[in-house]
């Protein structure tokens, strides 16, 4: 059986179904799991970094910091390859925090990994206005915009990606 690569993009709500099934007998695969990112957070600029910053003996929660820190994780979807991608948003639950001109999703895994300069720091909170959420006066329709095209020209070219 030809085996088929899924992404996540989402919380372990989505990568915890993974857990209960047997992958071999549907022939699936998990590639890559993203977590613990705001699509606020995902669009705004990579925020610069020691490694000596990141101390956390778990290797994911290093890892899904890193990946919020560095902003790659369309161009690693782009280069990834997977068939398809499993999206959900439950982590947009999280506040955000704005160091110097850019957005930290502000996760425990964050709080527990990241040691560097947070001297220009600000807590973003969410808030629903007319309907759509805000947070430092940006819209998430906007942002969700932008993600929606990315994902699209990914998966959506009837290509080896699927966009459904």
């Amino acid at each position: 059986m030809k085996k088929i690569s899924i992404d996540i993009f989402g919380s372990c709500v989505s990568r915890d179904i993974f857990n209960y099934i047997d992958q071999q007998d549907f022939g699936l695969v998990l590639k890559h799991y993203f977590a613990r990112s705001s699509i606020f957070s995902l669009y705004a600029k990579p925020l610069k970094y020691l490694e000596k910053d990141l101390q956390n003996e778990s290797s994911f929660q290093k890892r899904m910091v890193v990946n919020d820190l560095s902003k790659k994780t369309i161009d690693l979807l782009q280069n990834d390859h997977s068939k398809y991608l499993l999206i959900d948003f439950v982590d947009e639950r999280f506040n955000l925090l704005k160091i110097d001109s850019t957005y930290i999703t502000y996760t425990n895994e964050f709080k527990n990994t990241f040691k560097g300069n947070m001297q220009n720091s600000k807590m973003i909170k969410r808030e629903i206005c007319n309907g759509n959420l805000i947070a430092d006066n940006l819209s998430l329709s906007n942002y969700m915009s932008m993600f929606c095209n990315d994902i699209a020209k990914i998966f959506g070219g009837g290509g080896e990606h699927n966009f459904a």
